[in-house]
């Protein structure tokens, strides 16, 4: 298995797949969770199995998750090496619901869990392309870039459920539409597409997905959902409960729809980073 190599010089850590933000001690077992990076690590390491992905827009890839809980699972491809990322809320869990998910890009998913078929709303994440994957895979092998998570770019589930292409540095997303916020340490600069005083907060409008750079590098993303989930008890949470003084930290500028939604129903974020130690994200200057 290739080992994959330090990033940023090592001062944020090697590539990895870290999830959820949060301050103070409790690294690893609140918050800043360290997913398996490889399929032998997914198996080995962490217990996890096979489920059938409930999504099929990218070849050779097959979705892993923990057996007590499909929050955050990973698609691996035919090297074992990390091809995306899935995020699922449960539909009976998810309270407030304003957006159209259909439209949001998410896609429903009936699953067994531990004996009980659950259904999620589910929405991905992908670091390589259609045309990587498409190689054999002694030539995607070859052709991978151990140095970075994404392989040229982000891929994400947009609006209708299309393939929304995401650069993967900051000038690219200025290009592309997207404005810069704020920066926040232990999580980067965020770029929000189209995200503006004037901006309407429609299904149709709303870009769920928030990458975050330092350097001007996409070190991570954020996703943003309208409306709160109520987990179980015992129930790993790998999700953000955000204040509106936060969302307002992150967001300065942002359209007032966003803000009141922030207070009623409320928005519930997940952070997933690239990179191993997050939590030495520093905010040097604007890029």
């Amino acid at each position: 298995m290739l080992l994959m190599k330090h990033l940023f010089s090592g001062v944020l850590g090697e590539p990895a797949i870290v999830v959820k933000f949060g301050r103070g001690p409790a690294i690893g077992t609140s918050y800043y969770f360290t997913m398996p990076l490889t399929l032998s690590s997914a198996i080995d390491d962490y217990g996890w199995i096979e489920y059938e992905s409930p999504v099929s827009v990218l070849p050779n890839i097959r979705l892993y998750c923990a057996p007590e809980g499909v929050w955050v699972c990973i698609f691996y491809e035919d090297n074992g090496l990390p091809a995306g990322l899935q995020i699922a809320a449960e539909k009976s869990k998810f309270n407030g619901k304003v957006l159209d998910w259909d439209i949001q890009g998410y896609t429903s998913w009936s699953v067994e869990v531990q004996g009980v078929v659950r259904e999620y709303w589910t929405t991905q994440q992908y670091y390589m392309s259609k045309e990587l994957l498409e190689l054999s895979c002694e030539d995607r092998l070859a052709a991978y870039d151990t140095t970075d998570l994404l392989q040229g770019a982000l891929w994400v589930s947009g609006f209708n459920r299309e393939l929304r292409e995401i650069p993967k540095t900051g000038k690219g997303m200025l290009a592309d539409g997207f404005y810069l916020h704020n920066c926040i340490p232990g999580m980067g600069y965020h770029y929000y597409y189209n995200m503006t005083e004037e901006l309407v907060c429609g299904s149709d409008t709303l870009v769920p997905w928030a990458p975050m750079t330092r350097d001007d590098k996409v070190i991570g993303v954020v996703l943003n959902m309208i409306g709160k989930i109520k987990l179980d008890a015992g129930e790993k949470n790998y999700y953000e409960d955000p204040t509106v003084a936060a969302i307002r930290s992150i967001v300065s500028t942002g359209p007032q729809c966003l803000y009141d939604a922030a207070t009623t129903p409320g928005l519930t974020t997940m952070h997933v980073f690239y990179v191993t130690k997050p939590n030495l994200i520093t905010c040097p200057k604007k890029v």
